[in-house]
């Protein structure tokens, strides 16, 4: 594992101060994501007063509130892939 993925390594303790920190410095976040469950990111970045941009899919609609606390887009479908 890297450096810069070591130093957000949820089992750590002292990631949650400089994930803390990165957020403090954002002016917004932005996850382009074609299927996303709920979307945790997002409200971890709204806690921070961060406003998110992501895509109007699966849940993240449901915790984005266009220009409220962020903006979605529409999401295009996947490219489909050829069987060879």
């Amino acid at each position: 594992m890297d450096n810069a993925a070591r130093q957000l390594d949820p089992g750590e303790p002292s990631s949650a101060g400089l994930l803390a920190d990165l957020f403090k410095g954002a002016h917004f976040v932005f996850i382009p994501s074609r299927a996303e469950a709920y979307g945790m990111a997002f409200a971890e970045a709204n806690a921070f007063g961060v406003p998110a941009i992501g895509t109007a899919t699966g849940g993240i609609p449901s915790i984005i509130r266009d220009g409220f606390n962020g903006y979605t887009l529409r999401s295009r479908p996947a490219p489909r892939r050829s069987r060879t």
